[in-house]
């Protein structure tokens, strides 16, 4: 009889006892070493993401530095070009020749139509800002006349902002000086956009405006807060316009595969967390 006692207590009260006893201490185990990865993963997450965004922050700076300056020798170009026209003996009889003009000016001026692959238009206006010659590539400026007046009756070369059918030009006007008088002539008016073109568009993502029209278009690009920006080195008669560059920063596909992973991971821990209780 003792015998059999011992026996049943061996078998249905101190068996069940030691595994209950080894279940609870593999759940005591196994939450805190759940836990600990399932923190870990996060703290991973954050470390990972936070640096994947400071890298790529980085490198469109880099990009952003490289853009301004190739963009801004484009734009120096077109100013050094248009300056160079300016001062040619054929302009300067043009404004005078009343007769014989359009004989020379119009092909002349036709040979400017791009200028380091960007568009340009060009025309030759007398002292009242009245057209003379153009390279028949010729936007609707009329309400900029009396801008190109201001200029010339100041004697001095002047740059301005405008927007034509939605797309933004820099205008131009590189005044002619009469030697005499020292006086405005007229004046060589150039403009060319800010988009559009190969050399300015090559990618999307990035926007070139001016001070004037600053984050116009911040809606459709993003938020402003992520845009990072960058003065575009122009030469001096530019320099008012505040003209820059920007771009905002696509990171959210590679956070989005980051994220998945952790999801991913965090779904096996807290599965594998459910399956210990159940056992135990």
């Amino acid at each position: 009889m003792t015998q059999s006692l011992r026996q049943f207590v061996l078998t249905h009260v101190m068996v069940p006892l030691h595994s209950r006893l080894a279940n609870r201490v593999a759940l005591a185990v196994a939450i805190p070493v759940i836990a600990f990865i399932l923190l870990a993963v996060s703290i991973l997450y954050i470390v990972v993401t936070r640096g994947i965004t400071e890298g790529s922050m980085e490198n469109h700076r880099h990009d952003l530095v490289l853009r301004a300056e190739r963009i801004g020798g484009s734009f120096g170009s077109i100013v050094d070009t248009m300056g160079a026209l300016a001062h040619n003996t054929m302009i300067a009889n043009g404004l005078i020749d009343s007769a014989g003009r359009e004989t020379y000016l119009m092909p002349l001026l036709a040979g400017f139509n791009n200028v380091s692959g960007i568009p340009v238009n060009v025309r030759l206006v007398d002292f009242l800002a009245e057209d003379l010659a153009d390279n028949g590539v010729v936007p609707e400026i009329e309400s900029y006349r009396r801008w190109m007046k201001s200029a010339i009756d100041a004697g001095a070369s002047a740059a301005t902002m405008i927007t034509i059918s939605s797309v933004n030009y820099v205008l131009v006007a590189d005044v002619i000086i009469y030697s005499r008088t020292h006086s405005g002539e007229g004046a060589l008016v150039y403009l060319f956009p800010l988009s559009g073109s190969e050399v300015l568009t090559a990618n999307h993502a990035y926007t070139i405006y001016a001070k004037s029209h600053s984050f116009a278009d911040a809606a459709a690009h993003g938020k402003i807060s992520d845009r990072i920006s960058l003065a575009i080195p122009v030469p001096q008669v530019l320099s008012g316009l505040g003209l820059t560059i920007s771009v905002i920063p696509d990171t959210e596909k590679i956070k989005g595969a980051i994220q998945s992973a952790a999801y991913l991971l965090v779904t096996g821990g807290v599965l594998a967390l459910f399956a210990v209780i159940v056992i135990a």
